[in-house]
């Protein structure tokens, strides 16, 4: 799963014990909010 960096998101993970990877990568189209507009 791709996340966009959220420090919230990354402490409760780590809370959780969740194991996961911190990239910085670049991706073609930028992140929509799903179920989200401003039509």
């Amino acid at each position: 799963m791709l996340v966009q960096y959220d420090y919230l998101v990354e402490d409760l993970l780590k809370s959780l014990g969740i194991p996961y990877v911190r990239e910085d990568r670049k991706v073609n189209k930028a992140f929509r909010h799903i179920g989200h507009s401003h039509d």
